[in-house]
């Protein structure tokens, strides 16, 4: 086989391979978050089996503290997460006047015009229609 031929054939290896992983990507990720779980977990598993724990009984011990921990976490997060987006569309229109400014300056410096729209420039056009009608 030529050199232009091997490499050929690599790149149609690689191409059906990727659609492989892509068609079977509804099993796949399922397994390795599964197996990336066992890979994590077994070596606190073999300590509880250590202390006389049957695995049978760790396994789920350690699944079920996996969940308390990311509840908990999710728990904890919530109140400054709800607070950030409350603070985000104030903080969004604080920053529009600051980067329209910005643009502004470097257009003039660069002699281009940037296109950045402000919300004022932007007037909503009522003859459109709405792509995702409800």
């Amino acid at each position: 086989m030529t050199h232009r031929a091997e490499r050929a054939t690599v790149v149609i290896a690689v191409l059906v391979a990727a659609i492989a992983l892509h068609l079977a990507s509804e099993f796949l990720i399922p397994v390795a978050l599964g197996l990336l779980l066992v890979a994590i977990l077994w070596p606190v598993v073999q300590q509880l089996v250590g202390w006389r724990v049957p695995a049978s009984v760790g396994a789920p011990m350690c699944i079920v503290g996996i969940i308390a921990i990311l509840a908990g976490g999710g728990a904890a997060l919530g109140p400054p997460v709800r607070a950030f987006a409350n603070e985000l569309p104030k903080s969004i229109d604080a920053a529009r006047p600051k980067l329209a400014a910005m643009s502004a300056t470097v257009g003039r410096l660069t002699g281009t015009h940037s296109g950045v729209a402000t919300q004022q420039s932007v007037k909503p056009d009522s003859a459109k229609q709405d792509p995702w009608p409800t």
